[in-house]
This record gives structure tokens, sequence and C-alpha cells, in this order.
């Protein structure tokens, strides 16, 4: 009798919240559209982007998309068989640059244009050896490129959100 109850106010409260929450494309049966999905991932980038500042200045970003660019074109990857069973939708790492690959075709962005801004690209290009030994010329162009290439990858970041990546699947 006790058990029963319980779970019908556990029922009405769950009932009660899901009606008061915000639709969210995540969680919607249907897949959410590239506009709503860059909406939201604009939330979570506001949302996170006063703490970068504060902490990285104005090249927040590559602090936001942490380790993205490891799975685009021009990037060595190491061990790109490794697999995280709790991560990347079970997906192996090369599984994941792949579908990286698709939403870049798709999208119909320059792979070569992405290698060029990658820092180990750059850092070549400018003679740099370590980036302790860096001019503050250097520095600026190595920054400037940066933010170059987020700025092509964000749409990239979206449609893998889209399609079921989570941030944490992306920048780790």
């Amino acid at each position: 009798m006790v058990g029963n109850i319980k779970r019908r106010v556990v029922r009405a409260i769950t009932s009660r919240t899901k009606q008061k929450r915000p639709a969210n494309p995540l969680n919607s049966k249907r897949k959410a559209t590239f506009e709503e999905m860059k909406q939201l991932v604009e939330k979570e980038m506001v949302g996170r982007r006063k703490q970068l500042e504060s902490m990285f200045g104005t090249h927040w970003r590559k602090y936001f998309f942490n380790n993205f660019r490891l799975f685009l074109p021009g990037e060595k990857r190491i061990n790109s068989q490794f697999q995280a069973p709790s991560s990347r939708r079970g997906k192996t790492i090369q599984q994941t640059v792949d579908d990286v690959n698709d939403v870049i075709h798709q999208l119909h962005i320059n792979p070569k244009s992405i290698s060029e801004l990658q820092p180990r690209t750059v850092a070549k290009r400018l003679e740099i050896k370590s980036p302790v030994e860096m001019t503050p010329t250097q520095r600026k162009t190595m920054e400037e490129t940066s933010d170059q290439l987020y700025e092509i990858a964000a749409p990239i970041y979206i449609e893998m959100r889209r399609r079921g990546y989570s941030h944490k699947d992306l920048v780790q």
C-alpha cells in the first residue's frame, strides 16, 4: 500500500516537472535542426564565456573548444583506435574523426584550409621550436590563426552536436 502511494507521488511530481521545463531539442524524439543546435551551443558558450574570458582573455574560444581541433584535418592523433566505453557514443577516435570528415564534406569546407590553421602547421611555418621561445609577433600570429581555426570549426562542432555527440565527447 505504502509502495503504491510513493509511486503515485513520484509520478505526479515528475509529470509536473516535465511540463515546466523548456523544450530542449536534444530531448525531443526528432533530430534538432542545425539552427536549434546552434542556439543551444551559443547558450552554452555564453554561459562559459565570462569565466573563460576572465582567465584567458579574448582567446576564450580556444579553451571552450579545447581539444576539438584534434578531430580536425591536419592534426596527428595518437592511438586512433582507442575507445572509452562511456564516451564518443561508443565509437573509436578514428570513427569520430570519420564523422567529422563527413561533416566537413557536407558543409563544403576545404580540409586544407583547416590543416593550414592547425597550431603545428602554423608553428612549423613560423619556425617556432618551443612556445617559450616565441616572439610577441609570433605569439600574436598563433593567436590570430587559432581564432580563425575556431571560426571555421564552430559549424563543424555544431553539426557534430546535432548528430548526438556531447560537448564532452568532442573536447576531451
